[in-house]
């Protein structure tokens, strides 16, 4: 099992791949609203690696908490 250090570490290593990718294909960035905070182009103004990291706190929350 990876320590949260170790999962928060690639989590940036692919959200600045990502934001390197949508700035060399031009579209607009902001600072991601999730964990991150680095530049994302996405709709839902927070990066895929946040997201995913979201979707993986909400079900490990309901796993918890019987939900």
């Amino acid at each position: 099992m990876k320590s949260q250090q170790q999962i928060d570490t690639e989590i940036r290593a692919v959200s600045d791949r990502i934001a390197a990718l949508e700035q060399h294909i031009g579209l607009k960035t902001v600072i991601c609203a999730g964990y991150c905070e680095q530049p994302t182009a996405s709709p839902s103004g927070m990066c895929l690696a946040c997201q995913e990291r979201e979707r993986h706190v909400d079900a490990e929350s309901r796993r918890r908490h019987g939900g």
